[in-house]
Parts: structure tokens; C-alpha cells; sequence
């Protein structure tokens, strides 16, 4: 299918995704929709390598619109990352194993109030590798739980669609039903094909509004070969993006406003992390001189390899004192700042993931 008829295809799609999405009832009581990934009994599908069908993978509208990234992360991943661009409201994700989760928050906000983690209203949810169907997903886990009662996992206005056109798949599938998030009626719509899954839930009648907002999303979904990352932030006027490989065995993400961090393997100490920051407040210079009493410093030079932003280049590496002593090296350009945590053992095997993932960052910035 060209690239014109796919998306013409996506938008009627689209229209009837919605039209059986939003229900007029009020959900009965609290509780957010079950979480969209399942493992099927044979294992995660591995979905096909697959061009976004509008517009390049780095496409979006600064202002409006940004790119971004889902990984397959966990210790036996296939190097697949889907792509999609979403309004800029949903500018916070939180990603684990093969499921992200975009909330909604300004992407150049302070710190969200409250934590990333809270469920909002208005989310976006992709899951890759997703094996089981959503006609299982609506037998299994949603069908036990429908009714008006009062219950606080309960569902209402079930509605299945099989043989629907999605993600060049005449095959995909299409679900909606409403339910409540912290105690407020939203309304959810999930499509399916080829080992990849989006779920998109909004407040009670409100999808309708958001239609251009999912039509322009499901068109420009992609499978890119590789696990990649991207971090974003708005500062100065500009849309800054960070794009990286993500280190192996990486098995978690969260990114807001700027501050990007990725939770390493093994998981122990908690703090064994990678992450990023566009937005970093001080120079090096200056983190020296306020490093925590009892930190050594191991390193401290310029002129180093940097972070391909442009820009003076500073490198930083201490010790932090404590039961768990950390060995912490930090390289900052032209507004960005890459971290690495772990224990001297860990940074002794890891140093060579960390040159590698410095030299695979790529910086843009678009007004």
C-alpha cells in the first residue's frame, strides 16, 4: 500500500475507532484500565521493521508535536523501538520491559506534581512484542469485570472490532471500553497488529476532540531496527532532542521535561543509572566545587570527547562516600549532560558501555 492510501486508510480508521469508543455512561467507580501488556503463551511477537507512513521518524511540529520512542528493553531484546509523534501535552514517559507510557504534563514544566508515575486521564500507551490478541485481552481480563456496580475495577461499554486495517495489517483489531482513573470516567481505545499495540484513553467524551490528535499518532507509527531512546525538552525557545542507543539490559526509562533516566542491569544498587539532562543548571566546575563531604575526585579535565551538542566539552569523575560507595562520571556540552552511576565494580565493566553511549548520542534542536 502507498505511502497516500495508508494514510487516508489510517484516517478512516481513526473515525471509527472513535465513533465506538465514546460511550455516554459514567464508568462506576475507581480504578485505572488494566495494563495493555500480555505476554502470550509462546513468547512476545517480534514485530516487522516498518517505515512510519507520514513522514520521517524525526518529523514533528516544534510547538505543537514532538517524536517519540518506545524501546523493547529487558535483557533478551530484539532491537526494536516503535516510533509514533504525539502532541506535546504528552511529555512524560515512563517505560518498562516493552510497554511505554506517555502522560500528559508540559515539556518544558517543572518537575510534575504529582510524581511521573501517577496515572492521569489522558494517556497514551504502547506495548511491542505484545503476543496475545485483544479479543483475548477483552475475554480474559476485561469481560470479569463488566457490569454498573460498584465495584472499583469495573468496565462498561465494551465494544470489539476483528479485521481492522491498522499498521499495513488487514488482520489488526480495534477495542474500546470505558472505566475510572483516581475516580473519574475516561473512555479507552486500543488497536492491534503485527506484535504491536496503542492505547490511547481520555476523559469521558472527550475523544471525539482528540480525534486529528489519534489519527495523526497511528499514522505515524513505525518499527525502527535497533533500541533507541529519545529525551526532550523545550528550553530557550527551542525544541532540544537527545537520541541514544540504550545500553544492554537496560530495563527501565523515565523522561520529563529534560531529565532522562534510564535504570540499568543489575538493578542493585538502585541507583545504577544512565541518564540525561538538557537542562543542567551548573557547569561542572561549579558541581565540583559542591560535591557532598567525603566525595573524592578522580577526574576533572576539558577537552575531552563530548556529546556532539557543540560547545565547550567538561568531564567530571568522583567517588561518593557512604555504605554503598558510587563511582560517578558525568561529560556536559553546550547544555547537555550525560551521568553514569555504579558501584566501582560495575563501572569497571561498564566503562566501554559508557564511551559507547556518549559517542552514540545525537543532538538536535529545532525552533
Amino acid at each position: 500500500m502507498g505511502t497516500s492510501r495508508a494514510v487516508l486508510a489510517t484516517v478512516a480508521l481513526a473515525v471509527a475507532l472513535l465513533a465506538g469508543a465514546c460511550t455516554s455512561g459514567s464508568p462506576p467507580s475507581a480504578a485505572p484500565p488494566p495494563s495493555p501488556y500480555d505476554g502470550g503463551p509462546t513468547g512476545p511477537v517480534v514485530p516487522a521493521l516498518r517505515e512510519p507512513d507520514a513522514g520521517s521518524p524525526d518529523a514533528g511540529s516544534p510547538g505543537t508535536t514532538h517524536v517519540e520512542l518506545c524501546p523493547w528493553l529487558g535483557r533478551e531484546r530484539p532491537d526494536r523501538t516503535v516510533s509514533l509523534v504525539l502532541p506535546d501535552r504528552f511529555a512524560v514517559q515512563v517505560a518498562a520491559r516493552r510497554t511505554c507510557t506517555f502522560r500528559t504534563a508540559r515539556l518544558g514544566g517543572a518537575a510534575p506534581r504529582p510524581a511521573p508515575t501517577t496515572p492521569t486521564t489522558n494517556e497514551v500507551v504502547v506495548t511491542v512484542g505484545v503476543a496475545r490478541s485483544l479479543a483475548d485481552f477483552r475475554d480474559r481480563v476485561l469481560a470479569p469485570r463488566a457490569g454498573t456496580g460498584t465495584r472499583d475495577d469495573a468496565v462498561t461499554g465494551i465494544d470489539y472490532t476483528a479485521d481492522v486495517g491498522f499498521f499495513a495489517d488487514d488482520d489488526g483489531e480495534r477495542l474500546a471500553w470505558s472505566t475510572r482513573v483516581g475516580g473519574r470516567p475516561v473512555d479507552v481505545v486500543a488497536l492491534q497488529a503485527g506484535g504491536v499495540r496503542i492505547q490511547w484513553q481520555a476523559g469521558a467524551g472527550r475523544l471525539d476532540d482528540q480525534r486529528d490528535e489519534v489519527t495523526a499518532a497511528v499514522a505515524s507509527l513505525g518499527v525502527l531496527d535497533g533500541t533507541t531512546d529519545l529525551c526532550s525538552a523545550r528550553t530557550q525557545g527551542a525544541l532540544v532532542t537527545v537520541r541514544s542507543l540504550v545500553p544492554e539490559g537496560a530495563r527501565a526509562t523515565t523522561s520529563y521535561a529534560g531529565s532522562c533516566t534510564l535504570r540499568l542491569a543489575p538493578s542493585v544498587p538502585r541507583s545504577h543509572t544512565a541518564s540525561l539532562d538538557l537542562r543542567p543548571a551548573r557547569s561542572l566546575a561549579q558541581e565540583r566545587a559542591l560535591l557532598p563531604r567525603g566525595s573524592r575526585v578522580l577526574a576533572s579535565r576539558t577537552g575531552v570527547p563530548g556529546l556532539g551538542a557543540g560547545g565547550r566539552v567538561e568531564r567530571l569523575e568522583y567517588s561518593t562516600p557512604g555504605s554503598t560507595p558510587l563511582h560517578v562520571t558525568v561529560v556536559q556540552q553546550g547544555g547537555v549532560r550525560l551521568t553514569w552511576r555504579a558501584t566501582p565494580t560495575q563501572w569497571a565493566d561498564e566503562r566501554t558501555a559508557f564511551e559507547d553511549l556518549r559517542a552514540t548520542l545525537r543532538v538536535t534542536r529545532t525552533r
